[in-house]
């Protein structure tokens, strides 16, 4: 079965990344869901080495890309996302997840027409991953909290540009705060935030890209280079 699963999403990698209109730059999530695979694409524009820029953007250039293994052929299922990133799917299996990084959000995307809708606004960070949870809901993986400043930005597209042009990238990275976090997200309308993992100043996990819970303990995977996997014992709740 794992070998077949790997023939199979190789596959669809293959084609995703030789399929391209416009080419495929910044591939991230993947999804199966049945016969078909999807991947987020992040930006059509900006490459992940241009990574720091996508806050500064803001850009509509994300989309979802749909492999149909019947097929074998992809086609674009959504776009117009803000910073695709991770990708899950809801428990019933009618909606794909994406974490949309920069405006703190995850949206929904109907499998069956492709509309997208809101499912988790307002988060308290940038989402980079959403995985489902042992006792439903999602864990979400955030790489950095919001702050004013970020906040402030979103509204102030020409200051975005303002600093995009002036300020070089590397001192950009280092202005994100160091705070990472991990969430969960369940309760009656399986959007409100149950729990949640802070490293506050970024020493064990800087930048959360990945968690994920399994045999008792909760595994997070770093965006910064060299960092490791990191794991912490979940504490039995009442």
């Amino acid at each position: 079965r794992d070998t077949f699963m790997m023939g199979f999403l190789s596959s669809a990698l293959l084609v995703f990344f030789s399929t391209g209109e416009p080419p495929l730059i910044f591939a991230n999530g993947v999804q199966r869901v049945g016969d078909a695979v999807y991947m987020s694409e992040t930006s059509t524009h900006w490459a992940p080495d241009e990574e720091v820029c996508l806050p500064l953007a803001a850009s509509k250039d994300g989309r979802i890309l749909k492999y149909d293994s019947k097929t074998g052929k992809t086609s674009i299922f959504a776009k117009r996302l803000i910073s695709a990133n991770g990708l899950s799917v809801t428990a019933d299996g009618e909606y794909l997840l994406v974490c949309e990084t920069v405006v703190n959000r995850v949206s929904k995307i109907d499998l069956s027409d492709g509309e997208v809708s809101v499912h988790v606004d307002n988060l308290p960070g940038m989402p980079n991953s959403i995985e489902p949870h042992p006792s439903g809901g999602h864990l979400i993986g955030m790489g950095t909290v919001r702050t004013g400043m970020l906040d402030m930005l979103m509204t102030r597209p020409w200051l975005r540009l303002a600093l995009y042009k002036l300020i070089p990238q590397s001192i950009l990275v280092r202005m994100a705060d160091p705070h990472s976090m991990c969430v969960h997200v369940n309760g009656e309308s399986g959007t409100e935030i149950v729990d949640s993992w802070h490293d506050n100043d970024g020493r064990v996990v800087e930048r959360v890209l990945q968690c994920r819970i399994h045999g008792g303990y909760i595994y997070f995977n770093s965006h910064t280079p060299g960092s490791g996997l990191s794991r912490m014992k979940l504490k039995r709740r009442n």
